[in-house]
């Protein structure tokens, strides 16, 4: 076997990844989110992924893409601190040349192994599933 470089998971995720969303609803914005917000993502500034946090307030929607003084390094522990901040399921590092996304969390509940169908992206890799490959 041979490779031409590799990478640990942290550099992997700041290389390949895309965006960073965050999924954020009414009630969770409503108790001081963004200020929260602001103080987990400033340390991991500067970086190369941009950051969107997907607003639903249930018949009102909005996807927000932070400006460029906000793009970070995604690494381990701003994905953790950011899910207990928004909450499990809600963090999530896209990777749209491959159509991957990588939850901190692993796989949703029912998932097994990689996921493809119609209606969703061709490949859902999870994070725990990584030592398959």
């Amino acid at each position: 076997m041979s490779a031409e470089r590799i990478y640990n998971i942290d550099q992997a995720r700041g290389t390949f990844a895309s965006r960073l969303e965050i999924d954020v609803d009414a009630a969770l914005a409503a108790n001081g989110f963004m200020q929260q917000l602001q103080q987990v993502l400033k340390p991991a500034t500067p970086g190369n992924c941009p950051v969107c946090v997907r607003y639903d307030a249930g018949p009102a929607c909005a996807e927000i893409v932070l400006g460029p003084e906000w793009k970070v390094t995604p690494g381990g522990a701003l994905l953790d601190r950011l899910s207990g901040l928004a909450g499990e399921g809600r963090v999530r590092l896209i990777y749209p040349d491959t159509r991957r996304v990588l939850t901190p969390t692993g796989p949703p509940a029912g998932a097994a192994g990689l996921t493809t169908t119609a209606t969703e992206p061709p490949f859902l890799l999870h994070e725990s599933e990584l030592s398959r490959f």
